[in-house]
């Protein structure tokens, strides 16, 4: 194995100030510790099998980089 592609999302309906602190830890536990959780085996992985050349490639969405307002 050459590359891991950690490309795991889930997206709430509802604005920062309309969402619960549930919701929110939901999505942090997919973007986040989904990432983690694929990353750091891949990592064991590169380290002991001596694999230099490996790549991991890490996705997000807009979503992170533009916010949308809605007054609802």
């Amino acid at each position: 194995m050459d590359i891991l592609v950690n490309n795991a999302g889930i997206l709430r309906d509802k604005t920062l100030y309309n969402m619960e602190e549930n919701e929110w830890d939901g999505i942090m536990e997919v973007h986040l510790k989904g990432h983690y959780n694929c990353t750091r085996p891949f990592v064991r992985y590169i380290r002991d099998e001596n694999r230099l050349n490996c790549r991991i490639l890490n996705m997000s969405s807009v979503s992170g980089l533009f916010w949308e307002f809605r007054s609802d």
